[in-house]
């Protein structure tokens, strides 16, 4: 998870290489915050606390200022998503080298306690790292590997959660994923999918110029896909139509999230693009580029 952003406030949180930036103004300004351990992913479980998660565990309880190392993850395992749905349920994916067969497999950790323990509850077979995650409540999971399955379960805090599996796409390739509800969701990647039934049916509405990377709903029905060559696509019929937006940026475009009004997106050569939708407008105001980048650092992963 490239960006982060804590719920209810204008905290935003960007990784690149080892280096996080971090912003308690919505984007207007960065500054860059030393890290103990090298994450891949980052999400706040409240409004203070996050945690950024790759091969091993850190944690910060003060909105993201400072950083202390939790443990490590798992023998030859990593995360490259973690979200939280509330203080205390939350979830990562990613990938870990099983031994007994040889080759890379997908996981699922959770934590029930806010962080304290994380307990594998879902593997995948083998070549099939899970890459994105969505939880549409506490017990509602949906879970998207990069070659197009999608792993659900409706019972993801019991001793022993359940799990069905269907696919988006044959031979396709998939990066965000996105429920805004128990039925309607959107996963993203060398296509644009939509799905009505929860995900047993998935229906391609766009195939974009460039693979796409991120995606972020700011509510059922506005949000925003980014990805290759600054491409940001934008819904605002719950992924229905899509609308390729001027960003200004030409890099390739990581990850997006929402704080209000606020959308920020990150990628590659340390990009950082913010828009901002005035109040009672539908559309973002386009007298300037949708996006504008505000910041060039490292690269964002």
């Amino acid at each position: 998870e490239a960006l982060a952003l804590a719920a209810r406030s204008k905290l935003a949180i960007v990784l690149a290489q080892g280096v996080l930036l971090r912003t308690t103004n919505a984007g207007t300004l960065w500054s860059e915050v030393s890290l103990p351990r090298y994450p891949y992913s980052v999400a706040f479980k409240d409004a203070d606390t996050a945690f950024a998660i790759g091969y091993e565990i850190i944690r910060s309880n003060d909105r993201g200022a400072t950083w202390s190392y939790v443990q490590q993850l798992g023998q030859n395992e990593y995360a490259v998503r973690t979200r939280f749905i509330n203080s205390q349920v939350g979830a990562t994916a990613g990938g870990y080298y099983d031994q007994n067969i040889g080759g890379w497999v997908g996981h699922i950790r959770r934590t029930t306690d806010g962080g304290a323990t994380w307990q594998r509850v879902k593997t995948t077979a083998m070549n099939l790292e899970v890459h994105n995650l969505a939880f549409i409540s506490p017990d509602t999971v949906r879970a998207a590997t990069y070659n197009g399955w999608l792993y659900r379960t409706n019972d993801f805090t019991a001793a022993s959660p359940t799990w069905d599996s269907v696919q988006i796409g044959v031979s396709v390739g998939v990066e965000g994923l996105a429920f805004v509800d128990a039925d309607s969701g959107i996963a993203v990647g060398s296509r644009i999918w939509r799905t009505t039934n929860g995900g047993t049916t998935w229906t391609m509405v766009l195939i974009p110029n460039y693979y796409l990377y991120g995606l972020a709903m700011k509510d059922k029905s506005v949000g925003v896909a980014v990805g290759g060559g600054g491409r940001i696509y934008r819904t605002t019929n719950a992924g229905r139509t899509w609308t390729l937006e001027e960003s200004g940026a030409t890099t390739w475009l990581q990850s997006a999230s929402y704080s209000g009004r606020v959308a920020l997106a990150v990628g590659d050569a340390g990009t950082i693009l913010r828009s901002i939708d005035p109040l009672g407008e539908a559309e973002p105001n386009n007298t300037l580029p949708t996006a504008i980048p505000i910041a060039y650092n490292d690269e964002v992963d």
